[in-house]
């Protein structure tokens, strides 16, 4: 049986890390290593590694990580949004992106239903909604009231006066967090990534504008 490829991630467990829980959906597919385990042993990782895998945004994928993996073939972004990747600067290493669009679906409908008591609310991925226009529609009530599951930054500056209007419920981006879903998400992030690698033809491609 062939070696499977190897895989970097940035770390397990936490509030920010690759849920534990989720491991042996990647394992079928990859070796992880983790990046202070790479950072530590680069010369006997930086060769092996096939895919960087992307859980919410992290590990940072910039020049300098690049230039350290020069048998890398794609990076695996979990979600929909990629404004955290630089798309010119990895497609000029011949690097695919893929993402994991529409397995969060349900589960964002069913924060949105939770939120139809607000006459606004934004639970898309990505810059939706011109929060500037929105804060003063709010001040002058033009829109009653907003849900906001998805800011831009996130999260937001303590002194972001959405913090503080009683006409507004924020959630921490939290739309797609079920365990379901985000079981689905590990399962599409390691298989799209691994099919890459495989040659084989996947529609969740994301290319350069």
């Amino acid at each position: 049986m062939a070696e499977l490829p190897y895989a970097l991630m940035s770390h397990c467990g936490g509030t920010s890390g690759f849920p534990e829980q989720y491991e042996p959906v990647v394992r079928k597919h990859f070796q992880i290593v983790y990046l202070e385990e790479f950072l530590n042993n680069k010369t006997v990782f930086a060769s092996k590694i096939k895919a960087i895998l992307l859980w919410w945004h992290r590990p940072t994928v910039n020049k300098e990580l690049l230039k350290l993996l020069p048998n890398l073939k794609v990076i695996g972004s979990s979600g929909a949004g990629v404004d955290h990747l630089d798309l010119q600067l990895i497609a000029s290493y011949g690097i695919k992106v893929t993402n994991t669009p529409h397995v969060g679906n349900d589960a964002t409908a069913d924060m949105g239903m939770a939120l139809m008591l607000a006459s606004a609310k934004n639970i898309m991925e990505g810059k939706v909604v011109d929060q500037d226009a929105l804060v003063e529609a709010l001040e002058n009530r033009t829109i009653k009231a907003a849900a906001l599951d998805v800011t831009d930054p996130e999260p937001l500056p303590r002194n972001h006066p959405l913090l503080t209007m009683k006409n507004v419920i924020l959630t921490p981006h939290i739309g797609n967090a079920s365990d379901k879903t985000r079981r689905k998400v590990a399962e599409k992030l390691a298989t799209n990534a691994s099919d890459i690698i495989k040659g084989l033809p996947i529609i969740d491609i994301v290319t350069a504008p």
